[in-house]
């Protein structure tokens, strides 16, 4: 084909292309590039590739773009500041968060640094623990478009990682004077909660509420803040909103259980964990949850049922052998108990609690010398807490040691503990 020939013909593909981009078609404008780019490949012709790269970007092909824009990158010698933002932009949706933060930089130290790139580094940074620069960048940002709420926004959201929440409360406030919404108004209800301004972010929430009626999670939030206001009908009613609108959203019914533990409906809180556990059948502390009220309730078996159940989903976790250790306890099961004790300790080697429990159990067992043991290694663990003494008191007690009783039960009282054989039970 005839040189004069071929770049008309690939100057019409190009135009179509770019027509069909402006129209919105850009999967229509990918296939007239590629013709344009099959006239005629050689890399110094860069238009094909870098409006195929944008087309590209339209569409969500992002690896794609990001290979025609590393084509005229690595290989043409055109490459302009922008086709590093742009390249820095399909790497970002990529999820290659350090790749596109030096594509982003490599932008903008060309010059090209509007406000977008700035706040898409700033973005890149934070996914990757970097809020401080991400803040830095968004200032920036904020400088080139002030009256923008993009940058307030991720600023604030930064803010929030940093616990810098006065600082987030003002850019939330700055958004939602720019262009209000509820993820605004949410975002600093989140804010007021953290400084402990409760009533200010119930407003929020409610404010988001009418900007979003059906979104559950803004009536598990607002009921959370209502929760802690002390208005249990208020935090109830939100609660129950949450659930009828995300009825297969576990954490509504876990919080409204933990409320119900609070309010003593104790029978109530176990339907709302039923609930929360068939949604959620792995969330071992849903589990955690139903046990303790099951204990609560003197459901032993229902307890250790489900205690068994928590540490067989997260076996790491001491909290489930403790107080499975406590319900054997409970029950007259010390050897059980014991053992229960003995795998809590071994994930969590310093826990006081455990040993002077342990200690407890192998008294009832009547293994005197490891219950003495276990005592002092809780004395060693908290030489001024009283119940190490008072644990030893009642070891020494039980073998008529009177002598050595008496100084930890001086011990005892000197750190604020009583002395009774009531300390061995639970």
């Amino acid at each position: 084909m005839h040189p004069v020939l071929k770049l008309i013909l690939y100057r019409a593909q190009c135009y179509f292309g770019e027509r069909l981009r402006r129209r919105g078609a850009p999967c229509e404008a990918v296939r007239h590039f590629t013709k344009a780019i099959r006239v005629e490949p050689r890399s110094p012709l860069v238009r094909a590739y870098r409006g195929r790269a944008h087309a590209y970007l339209e569409s969500g092909a992002y690896r794609e773009s990001m290979e025609d824009l590393s084509a005229i990158i690595d290989t043409s010698g055109q490459a302009t500041a922008e086709d590093f933002a742009y390249r820095g932009w399909a790497l970002h949706k990529l999820g290659e968060y350090a790749g596109c933060i030096d594509d982003y930089t490599r932008a903008i130290e060309r010059g090209y640094d509007p406000a977008w790139v700035l706040c898409a580094r700033a973005h890149a940074k934070m996914q990757l623990g970097y809020h401080q620069s991400a803040v830095a960048d968004c200032g920036d940002a904020i400088e080139k478009a002030p009256h923008k709420s993009e940058a307030y926004d991720l600023r604030a959201e930064a803010y929030m990682h940093l616990r810098q929440y006065d600082k987030a409360i003002a850019d939330l406030s700055t958004v939602i004077a720019v262009a209000p919404s509820g993820n605004a108004y949410w975002a600093r209800a989140n804010a007021q909660v953290e400084v402990g301004k409760i009533r200010d972010a119930i407003a929020d929430y409610s404010q988001a509420i009418e900007m979003d009626p059906s979104n559950a999670g803004l009536y598990n939030n607002r009921g959370t803040a209502f929760e802690r206001l002390g208005d249990y009908p208020a935090a109830i009613r939100d609660f129950a909103a949450a659930i009828a609108h995300k009825p297969a959203d576990a954490d509504a019914y876990v919080n409204r259980a933990q409320l119900n533990v609070k309010r003593g409906c104790l029978l109530e809180a176990v339907e709302d964990c039923d609930a929360a556990i068939e949604i959620a059948p792995r969330d071992w502390e849903v589990r955690m949850l139903r046990g303790n009220v099951r204990y609560e309730l003197r459901d032993y078996d229902g307890a250790i049922q489900d205690y068994s159940k928590a540490v067989e989903i997260d076996p790491a976790n001491a909290e489930g052998y403790i107080n499975r250790a406590h319900v054997y306890f409970r029950m007259g099961q010390y050897q059980e108990a014991k053992d229960d004790y003995t795998e809590c300790i071994l994930r969590e080697n310093g826990r006081v609690e455990a040993y002077i429990w342990r200690s407890r159990a192998s008294l009832e067992l009547r293994q005197y010398e490891a219950a003495e043991q276990d005592a002092r290694r809780a004395i060693e663990l908290a030489p001024e807490s009283p119940e190490g003494y008072g644990t030893r008191w009642l070891i020494y007690q039980r073998i008529g040691q009177t002598g050595k009783a008496a100084e930890d039960a001086g011990k005892c009282r000197a750190f604020g503990g009583e002395i009774n054989e009531d300390m061995g039970r639970l």
